[in-house]
């Protein structure tokens, strides 16, 4: 097993000295920060797996958040081992392409040999990685969304009566260009509910 280590920060020389320390550079790989996307992707396309450890004493901000490098992950088919911190580590370990485990060294070994010593189970998870990814495209979750939100509103009242204001602004002249106004609020309303949470269920629950 080798292990590859994407990014930089102020734990990187520790970690390093730790591997000096425990004999084990050879089986570790430091990559630093990769500044191309695409290179970081077909680095990441590479793996097994990939770990995400949280420890919700000392991070209780991904509790709340929407971890991006498990998106990154899934979209490149790689199985995820995560602790239970972030929202999404529930819908992983539901839908079969990754692994919930506590933040223990012995757990952390026993899934990691479980994995790698079961190839069947290597080729589904990856599948099932894919296929999940799928599911969180933007173009994907937009129209979800989109739908529920102008779906939502009592006979229409609403949403019409917006599409009016719209149009009675002298920005847009036509109901075509006023649904698109619509669509690209309701895109930056998102944006931001994205950028302070990422649980796009609390959305769901906002109009409902």
């Amino acid at each position: 097993i080798h292990f590859t280590i994407i990014g930089s920060g102020p734990y990187e020389l520790e970690l390093k000295k730790l591997t000096k320390k425990l004999k084990i550079s050879k089986h570790v790989t430091f990559l630093g920060y990769v500044e191309s996307h695409e290179e970081m992707e077909n680095r990441i396309a590479q793996a097994g797996i990939a770990v995400a450890l949280y420890d919700k004493k000392y991070d209780e901000f991904s509790y709340y958040a929407d971890p991006g490098k498990i998106k990154n992950y899934l979209g490149a088919g790689v199985p995820v081992l995560m602790t239970d911190v972030p929202y999404v580590a529930q819908q992983v370990a539901k839908e079969n392409c990754g692994f919930i485990v506590t933040y223990e060294e012995n757990a952390l070994v026993a899934l990691l040999l479980k994995f790698f010593s079961d190839e069947k189970m290597m080729r589904q998870y990856r599948q099932n990685a894919l296929s999940f990814a799928k599911k969180y495209e933007w173009d994907a979750v937009f129209h979800e969304a989109f739908h529920a939100f102008t779906n939502n509103f009592a006979d229409k009242a609403l949403y019409n009566e917006a599409l009016r204001e719209a149009m009675g602004t002298g920005e847009v002249k036509s109901q075509k260009a006023a649904e698109e106004w619509l669509a690209e609020s309701f895109a930056d309303f998102m944006g931001q509910r994205a950028t302070f949470g990422g649980r796009i269920q609390q959305f769901f629950q906002y109009i409902a």
